[in-house]
């Protein structure tokens, strides 16, 4: 299925390294990177790059050269090379342009909860590792706006565009995102796969954000990027204005939510613990 094109991170993609790499995504990447133990001169590749935050980890660790990443968004892997991402590639899940077995790790943060079929998006990157190889994959268990923040900017949305409708359309686009939120249902996919488990847990992340920053980042996200795709641009602004207006008056200038990220660390069958030894 193509995906329609308020789907697409390339008009989003200053918001997103401005805010949400910042806020949301940079402390796990990192973590990804820890628990992946990775050693100087291994080769990584991370699918699903973005603007490259999981690259730069593991380039910090195994060299500048030694790190692929790829994306379908263009504009999100010009702000990769800017980090200095040197090989960034436009491809997306299910056909990865690499050689079989030419990595020994490949990462994918958040990347399961936008796929079609996770088997097949899964095995494809099994294809690309090295026999003691390992995945590293995360996804949220609770995201941003998981809280009652998060709901009372979907209460507002929801008086401009049917909930039923916002709920229908964010899930064809993000289609793992609930499902993912279970570790046990994340660990069950990639055991069916053929990977075995090596690591899994879940961390939380306490955040605090101005709310100018929180809405800019909702509006950003696949619930406010249909709802524009669909509206009157007067429609549109008129909703804009009205979470300017409540959020400020009602939350405050700042906001504090908590995030957890679920963590999984996978190898081929059969390689277990071997593959950190």
């Amino acid at each position: 299925m193509a995906p329609c094109t308020w789907w697409s991170y390339d008009e989003i993609a200053e918001c997103y390294d401005r805010i949400a790499v910042l806020h949301y995504f940079e402390r796990p990447a990192r973590q990804l990177i820890s628990l992946l133990e990775l050693r100087r001169g291994e080769r990584v590749l991370d699918v699903g790059a973005g603007t490259g935050i999981v690259a730069v980890a593991a380039r910090n660790i195994v060299g500048g050269d030694r790190v692929g990443a790829t994306d379908l968004s263009l504009q999100m892997l010009r702000r990769a090379r800017r980090r200095q991402v040197r090989c960034a590639v436009v491809s997306g899940l299910p056909h990865l342009p690499f050689d079989d077995r030419s990595f020994d790790c490949v990462t994918a943060g958040f990347v399961l909860n936008h796929s079609l079929d996770p088997h097949d998006d899964l095995r494809e990157m099994a294809r690309v590792l090295c026999p003691t190889g390992r995945l590293g994959v995360t996804s949220w268990a609770v995201g941003p706006a998981d809280n009652e923040i998060g709901m009372a900017w979907s209460a507002i949305a929801g008086s401009f565009v049917a909930p039923e409708l916002l709920a229908a359309e964010t899930g064809r686009a993000l289609p793992g995102e609930q499902r993912f939120a279970s570790l046990e249902a994340l660990e069950e996919t990639l055991r069916d796969a053929g990977l075995s488990i090596v690591l899994s847990r879940q961390i939380e992340f306490p955040i605090s954000i101005t709310t100018g920053d929180y809405l800019e980042s909702r509006s950003a996200g696949m619930t406010a990027r249909f709802m524009r795709s669909i509206l009157p641009a007067s429609v549109w602004q008129r909703f804009e204005d009205t979470v300017a207006d409540v959020f400020p008056r009602t939350l405050g200038a700042r906001l504090n939510l908590v995030t957890r990220v679920n963590f999984v660390i996978a190898a081929r069958t059969g390689a277990g613990r071997a593959a950190f030894d």
